[in-house]
């Protein structure tokens, strides 16, 4: 019973050691390098580091990099010089589609053939204008919509007066409506596709050009009609345009340069390295000015304020990884735990 005890009190410590050792931070991402924040990226080489920042269409958008860098180990770099580079994005091209409903049309071939698609590069968030093609008409529901038609009709003539593509029609209160429906064959309009509800006359009797009268008529009824999704199709064309991004260089703090009179640059001196240096009169003074002394005093207290803040959030991470995977292997232990007490009380 004691071994038992014992045996699960360990495990139960195996188990929390190993949910903080994977729950640190540090083991779980590792030392990240290559990349920064903000989509920073660095290479070191030596004891020199170039930082580029990340790609921008809008150079009102760079800001002049920070004067000095530090890393997560200490080291603390110091900024050289920078530039902003321009660099040429090629254009591209996308297929672009647009779905359109049109309602209540007599028929299909009403439809345009074109429309206008607008999309948007997402570089610069510029609308680009296209012209879309109709590739697939699609028709969906049919139904009856009411609608007035108005035609001339001739007065008081006969059959036997009329010529051969007149519109006839006898002078009666109300125009007959046989009549009217071989009118609207007429301009194309079966009994099938239109249905005749009301028929009145529409203004007064008037002469025609050739002398005859004739008087308006007003047909009202329904008409079939159907509802069609079209499809429209185009490729945009998104035209070529300058990015922008910083290169920064920047130097590990600590290291002298030393130039000659013509400006040029001389031998490196740094980290206990003094070659190539000639031997300084004792006249020259070494001592650093007060504002070389505030300035080194202060960034010092920054180095160590960054060091307690680098601490800090790692205990901190810490402690909430290990708690939020630590909690459940506490209670599954536990509830092992119980289950085997029950058992030996049940022996």
């Amino acid at each position: 019973m004691k071994r038992r005890k014992r045996n699960i009190a360990v495990l139960f410590i195996d188990v929390v050691f190993i949910a903080f050792m994977v729950g640190s931070p540090e083991y779980c991402l590792g030392e990240n390098r290559g990349e920064g924040s903000e989509g920073m990226a660095w290479e070191e080489n030596g004891d020199r580091m170039i930082l580029t920042s990340q790609l921008t269409y809008d150079i009102e958008q760079i800001s002049e990099p920070e004067l000095m860098w530090e890393e997560e180990d200490g080291t603390v770099y110091q900024l050289e010089s920078w530039e902003i580079k321009e660099i040429e994005e090629e254009g591209r091209r996308e297929s672009v589609k647009e779905t359109e409903v049109y309602y209540g049309l007599e028929s299909a071939g009403v439809i345009s053939d074109t429309k206008v698609i607008s999309s948007v590069d997402e570089r610069t968030g510029r609308k680009v204008i296209t012209e879309g093609k109709k590739t697939k008409v699609y028709a969906l529901e049919e139904w009856w919509m009411e609608k007035e038609i108005s035609f001339v009709c001739y007065l008081g003539k006969g059959s036997r007066e009329a010529g051969e593509k007149e519109l006839i029609l006898y002078n009666e209160l109300v125009p007959p409506k046989e009549a009217c429906q071989e009118m609207l064959k007429k301009t194309g309009i079966s009994n099938e596709e239109f249905i005749i509800d009301h028929i009145l006359w529409e203004g007064e009797i008037f002469e025609s050009q050739d002398g005859n009268l004739c008087r308006r008529v007003k047909v009202k009824g329904r008409k079939k009609v159907k509802d069609y999704q079209v499809e429209y199709e185009g490729t945009a064309i998104y035209p070529p345009i300058t990015c922008y991004q910083y290169q920064a260089e920047y130097i590990r703090q600590g290291e002298i340069r030393v130039e000659s009179e013509e400006g040029r640059e001389g031998e490196e001196i740094g980290y206990g390295k003094l070659e190539n240096v000639e031997e300084l009169p004792d006249s020259v003074s070494m001592e650093r000015s007060p504002k070389e002394a505030e300035m080194e005093k202060e960034d010092e207290m920054e180095r160590k304020k960054a060091r307690k803040e680098r601490v800090y959030r790692l205990v901190k991470e810490t402690v909430v990884v290990t708690i939020t995977i630590g909690l459940p292997v506490l209670f599954t232990a536990f509830f092992l735990w119980l289950i085997s007490v029950m058992r030996n009380k049940k022996k």
